[in-house]
């Protein structure tokens, strides 16, 4: 592998560890953004052969001119990415333009992004889905409705996160639909799949669709709700992935035939019956990014399985294979706050009491608060029961009361406060993860 080109490596900020880890292993990196060069991190810049700042990315024709000029004095690509749902097309049609064989083309990525067309893959490799129903014509919904009954879940064929999402409880809820959806693209209809989280396959993939690294992720059942009510998102690392899970979501990404890409799926664990489809605890389908996971996660599970995994991938797509295995595995959450809510511990509370488990803390771009929140924390441990102490430390709302102690091992309120002042200057306990973001 010798030329790398980059796209919006800038964003989010820790994906310059894509290019450190494919410098790392002797390639020029050429990188295309929208920052000025001034303005990128010291890290990003250091890792690069060569950078252009371009303020019209969108513009196809503009990219080709940057992307030809870059092959003329350096020579062809090997490889293209950006990891950002928001550029994959792009990504794509430049791929197709220069013959750049490393990627997917957009005919695959067409397949790939509709969530209808990821039914097969699912069904190939022997999971579960959802009952569902492209939205076309109106009587033809109707009838999926008195089939299945009430919720549904409709949500754009092609798309990521919770935009245009809707769940569906009545007749006059899915006129109401009908009559009011945006026309410019398809909507897919499901049953609703009654599950209390959601459990994701995450990994990294080789040039034969084995996959070399994995993990696994619990989030809440519906994102979509998080963002309409605009709750604090938490999700974790599990410290232990299940075999039978792991080999099941190995069958999917071989069926899909990806290649050399960090990957991103999701499952529901279903908590009731729909006779003829699925029974209550199989793992249902939803769907699979090809990309990584989305904000900071990827650092998320570097924390949590104790690897680095823009490295792996980097090893994996310059030389075939890693060296690189998970360490010690912990359960790691990351845990969000949002700026119109009042906190009961402010933000040094939180660093002094869990200043052993905090890894990674800061403010999401504006683009991801919607879904994510404003204010993150990131923490690794041991046990799940810790975990979840945290969680109910950051959450806790200034206004929240308790009839009984919740933090069983952590004092609350101005004791609380006072203890770890006095001990503020005596702790000497070694921190269990690493300061930094670069890696586990």
């Amino acid at each position: 592998m010798k030329n790398v080109l980059l796209i919006s490596p800038d964003f989010p900020q820790t994906y310059w560890q894509f290019a450190k880890a494919f410098r790392n292993n002797g390639a020029n990196v050429f990188a295309i953004g929208g920052t000025d060069e001034d303005n990128l991190l010291p890290e990003l810049r250091n890792c690069l052969t060569k950078y252009v700042c371009c303020n019209e990315m969108e513009n196809l024709d503009v990219m080709y001119n940057i992307v030809g000029c870059i092959i003329n004095e350096f020579g062809p690509i090997d490889y293209l990415e950006s990891n950002n749902e928001y550029w994959l097309q792009n990504d794509a049609k430049i791929r197709e333009h220069f013959n750049i064989q490393s990627g997917i083309f957009p005919s695959q990525l067409e397949d790939f992004q509709r969530k209808s067309n990821l039914k097969k893959y699912y069904e190939d490799a022997g999971v579960k889905v959802a009952p569902y129903i492209i939205v076309n014509k109106y009587d033809d919904l109707l009838k999926f409705a008195e089939k299945f009954g009430y919720p549904l879940f409709i949500k754009p064929d092609t798309g990521v996160g919770a935009s245009g999402n809707y769940k569906i409880h009545n007749i006059e809820e899915l006129n109401e639909f009908f009559h009011n959806k945006n026309n410019k693209f398809p909507y897919i209809c499901e049953t609703f799949v009654a599950s209390k989280y959601i459990r994701t396959f995450d990994g990294i993939c080789d040039s034969n669709s084995n996959v070399v690294v994995c993990d696994s992720m619990v989030f809440p059942p519906s994102i979509f709700e998080v963002k309409e009510k605009g709750e604090d998102l938490f999700y974790y690392v599990d410290k232990n992935i299940d075999d039978d899970f792991a080999k099941l979501g190995s069958r999917v990404i071989k069926s899909m035939g990806l290649k050399n890409r960090i990957f991103h799926a999701e499952y529901f664990v279903a908590d009731n019956d729909c006779p003829g489809y699925f029974s209550k605890g199989d793992y249902i389908g939803i769907e699979v990014n090809i990309r990584a996971p989305g904000g900071y996660t990827p650092d998320l599970i570097n924390f949590g399985i104790s690897a680095n995994i823009y490295q792996v991938l980097a090893d994996v797509v310059c030389f075939g294979k890693t060296s690189i295995v998970k360490g010690k595995p912990y359960y790691c959450c990351c845990a969000s706050r949002r700026n119109n809510k009042q906190y009961f511990f402010n933000n040094d509370d939180i660093l002094r009491t869990y200043r052993n488990e905090v890894c990674f803390n800061g403010f999401y771009p504006f683009i991801f608060s919607d879904i994510m929140g404003d204010q993150f924390y990131m923490a690794k441990f041991e046990t799940f029961k810790d975990m979840m102490l945290f969680n109910e430390y950051v959450g806790r709302l200034a206004n929240m009361t308790y009839s009984t102690p919740t933090f069983f091992n952590k004092l609350i309120g101005e004791d609380a406060k006072i203890m770890r002042e006095q001990n503020e200057n005596i702790s000497n306990q070694e921190s269990i993860c690493d300061k930094h973001i670069d890696g586990a």
